[in-house]
């Protein structure tokens, strides 16, 4: 290709996208096997004309399950993006694997010249208007030209059954972090991609709106929505945090990018909101879509090496602490923080207690004991006085731990 076509690709077309043409989505995944054929379809179901996936570090049978979906749809398309650990840290991997990933994949998504707007999103996450009937185009069209929409997370809580299908539990929690459409245009005036809100070049002057059609106001981080934004969004990203119990144990082996620790640091555990939510769809749309999942699996052949992948699944999530109290204790804070009231909480929580700490005790350790006796304040009281009184065994002569011994025996008896 010449450079004169490579340059027509990418000039500025901002007043063609005030029309959206057609839509790409793109994700950065991995160990997706269980659940990427529920992504796919969904963004086929809502009229995303091109599906572009890297995969990255993966260790089960994702890319089995992409060959036979793509052998089905030509606008599916994956790369591995193991390269760009050639350009590691001394742990063996990038950190900016993701963040990376994602800026090829885009650039990928806009060779194509009818792609006027390109949805960044996870693989637990799914853009869905609520009325749940315009597709994507419908959907981008029905707002005035904006270079950047952002579309507010609808944070599903725990699954009853394991392997629900999407929206099949209704319940749902809106928050400030937000997922964003592009332009054209956005991408190529764009300084850095960040995964929720891209960050621009400071001469470029872009429009930013959400899904109410509201101006955008940021919050306390430029990639959060402000607390007071409008609740009547015309859509949200459904974002699928936890599905059920055993898959959310097996999620948490499956790390962060950017970090070599063995579970997953930014899960929060399984709390219950006290206020949620409900998706608000006629059944008959709900039914359309479920039909339309199975009648996708049948079509690319996937019912069997699903049911195996599934048990797959159920095994790992019973090996998340078959591990070594020196590995556990090393990371005992996030395990304490994404254990959080899950069943299992409790004999890990014995587990720690149990452990002989006179010999692998250190300074560090101490004082994350603490940290996590405070950080539990507010949720189990005794597990904050258990803790703190190990932090108190090894450092007798601490004030503040001390001090708070005495507060959390007191708080119990009274």
């Amino acid at each position: 290709m010449s450079l004169k076509k490579v340059s027509s690709l990418f000039k500025n077309t901002q007043q063609e996208a005030t029309i959206c043409k057609d839509v790409a989505v793109i994700a950065v995944i991995k160990d997706e096997s269980a659940y990427i054929h529920e992504w796919v379809h969904h963004y086929q179901y809502f009229g995303f004309k091109k599906i572009y996936l890297a995969i990255n570090r993966t260790t089960d049978k994702t890319i089995e399950v992409l060959d036979l979906i793509c052998s089905k749809y030509d606008n599916v398309e994956y790369f591995i993006t193991d390269w760009i650990d050639k350009d590691a840290d001394k742990t063996g991997i990038n950190p900016n694997m993701q963040r990376l990933s994602f800026s090829f994949l885009a650039n990928e998504a806009f060779k194509d010249p009818s792609i006027t707007h390109c949805l960044s999103v996870d693989a637990d996450e799914f853009f869905y208007p609520t009325c749940f009937k315009k597709d994507i185009k419908q959907f981008v069209n029905s707002f005035d030209f904006a270079s950047k929409l952002s579309i507010h997370w609808a944070c599903q809580e725990v699954d009853e059954e394991e392997f629900s299908a999407p929206f099949v539990n209704k319940g749902y929690y809106v928050t400030p972090q937000v997922k964003t459409i592009i332009t054209r245009c956005t991408y190529e005036n764009m300084r850095k991609f960040t995964l929720h809100v891209p960050l621009l070049k400071s001469n470029y002057n872009a429009s930013h709106i959400d899904a109410s059609g509201d101006t955008f106001e940021k919050g306390k981080h430029r990639e959060l929505a402000a607390p007071s934004f409008n609740i009547n969004q015309n859509a949200y990203i459904l974002h699928r945090m936890v599905r059920s119990e055993c898959e959310y144990l097996a999620l948490l082996l499956r790390q962060n990018p950017e970090s070599t620790s063995r579970v997953k640091k930014n899960r929060d555990g399984i709390t219950k909101k006290a206020k949620l939510s409900y998706l608000d769809v006629p059944e008959s749309h709900l039914k359309s879509y479920h039909g339309s999942l199975d009648e996708f699996i049948k079509y690319c052949n996937l019912a069997g090496m699903l049911n195996k992948i599934r048990e797959d699944v159920k095994i790992s999530a019973l090996e998340i602490l078959d591990i070594t109290d020196e590995e556990l204790l090393k990371d005992v804070d996030t395990y304490y923080k994404v254990l959080k009231g899950t069943s299992i909480f409790s004999s890990f929580h014995k587990r720690i207690k149990s452990i002989d700490y006179l010999n692998i005790i250190d300074e560090p350790l101490i004082n994350k004991f603490r940290d996590i006796a405070i950080s539990f304040e507010g949720v189990d009281l005794n597990v904050s006085l258990e803790l703190m009184r190990i932090a108190s065994r090894f450092r007798p002569g601490g004030n503040l731990i001390a001090h708070k011994v005495s507060q959390y025996e007191a708080q119990i008896i009274n």
